[in-house]
C-alpha cells in the first residue's frame, strides 16, 4: 500500500507541478502581454510628444523668423531715416560753410578796399604835403 500511496502521491506531486508550471506560463504570457500593451502606450506617448514638441519648435522658430524680420526691417527704417538726416546736416555743413567763406571774402575784399582808400588818401595827402613845399620852395 505504501507503494501505491507512494506512486499516488508522486502522481499528484506530478499533476500539481504541470498545474503550476501551466499557471506560470499562463501568467508568464499575461504578464508579457501587459507589458508589451504598456511598452506601446509609452512608445505612442512618446511620439506624441515629440510630435508636440516638434511642432512647437517648428512655431516658435517661425514667430522668430518673424520678429527678427520686423527688427531689421525696423533698423533698416532707422539706418535710412539716419542716412538722410546725416545727409541733410552734411549739406546744411556745406552752405554754412559757405556762406562763411561768402562772408570773409567780403570781408577781406573790403578790408583791401578801405587799405586802398586809406593809401590812396595817404598818397593824396603826401603829394599834397609836396606841392605845398615844392610852393614853399618856389616861391
Amino acid at each position: 500500500m505504501d507503494g501505491i500511496k507512494l506512486h499516488s502521491y508522486q502522481k499528484k506531486q506530478e499533476a500539481m507541478q504541470t498545474r503550476h508550471a501551466f499557471q506560470l506560463r499562463k501568467e508568464n504570457r499575461e504578464m508579457r502581454a501587459e507589458l508589451d500593451k504598456l511598452k506601446e502606450h509609452n512608445q505612442a506617448a512618446v511620439k506624441r510628444i515629440e510630435k508636440e514638441y516638434n511642432q512647437e519648435a517648428f512655431q516658435e522658430q517661425a514667430e522668430l523668423e518673424t520678429k527678427l524680420n520686423e527688427i531689421r526691417k525696423k533698423n533698416e527704417r532707422i539706418i535710412e531715416n539716419e542716412e538722410k538726416r546725416y545727409e541733410k546736416m552734411r549739406e546744411e555743413t556745406i552752405l554754412t560753410h559757405e556762406q562763411q567763406l561768402e562772408e570773409l571774402q567780403l570781408a577781406h575784399e573790403k578790408e583791401i578796399q578801405n587799405q586802398k582808400e586809406k593809401h590812396q588818401e595817404y598818397i593824396e595827402n603826401a603829394r599834397r604835403r609836396i606841392e605845398a613845399e615844392k610852393m614853399k620852395l618856389e616861391g
